[in-house]
């Protein structure tokens, strides 16, 4: 995966550009297709952010106490409930109320960690120290917004992976 570290910005928004048009095309009595593409690109957008903090974690400093397990458990827990989501329901329209809502609100919280916790990785990285959350909200916005933030998230993670294998091979 660490090809998803090292590729250009611009092969990283052409892929999920291609995901995200595929599955917006109807193509006739080919429901079974739709979905298909449809979860895939689903699972595209959030793979990515969970590869990118997955693969970036190596390059933390040691010294820098990030909680990874949540991360992962977080990263787990959405892809499971996309999945569920797209296996068993319509598409159309979830409701919860009363206590079943609790653990949806749980859910926004780690859909929103899963984006937040790359982008704290790569501003320590950079800074070289553990940042605050001021510091890297702007760039969670940006990962956020992903066709956007593609465009300034990714150089700044290839700047930091050449910067390292230079210091390595040295």
């Amino acid at each position: 995966m660490k090809a998803i570290l090292k590729a250009k910005h611009w092969q990283i928004f052409v892929i999920l550009m291609l995901l995200s048009f595929l599955s917006n095309i109807s193509i006739g009595d080919s429901s079974i297709l739709e979905v298909f593409f449809a979860s895939l690109f689903l699972i595209a957008i959030i793979s990515f952010p969970i590869i990118i903090g997955n693969e970036l974690y190596e390059y933390v400093p040691e010294k820098m106490k990030l909680n990874y397990n949540l991360f992962l458990v977080n990263g787990a827990l959405v892809l499971l409930i996309v999945g569920i989501a797209l296996a068993f329901g319509d598409g159309q329209h979830y409701e919860f109320s009363g206590l079943a809502a609790l653990p949806i609100y749980y859910v926004m919280f780690a859909y929103l960690h899963i984006y937040a916790f790359p982008v704290k990785e790569l501003k320590s990285i950079e800074l070289g120290r553990e940042v605050k959350l001021g510091e890297y909200a702007g760039d969670v916005v940006l990962m956020l917004i992903w066709p956007v933030g593609i465009w300034f998230i990714q150089p700044r993670i290839n700047k930091v992976i050449n910067e390292r294998e230079t210091f390595v091979k040295k």
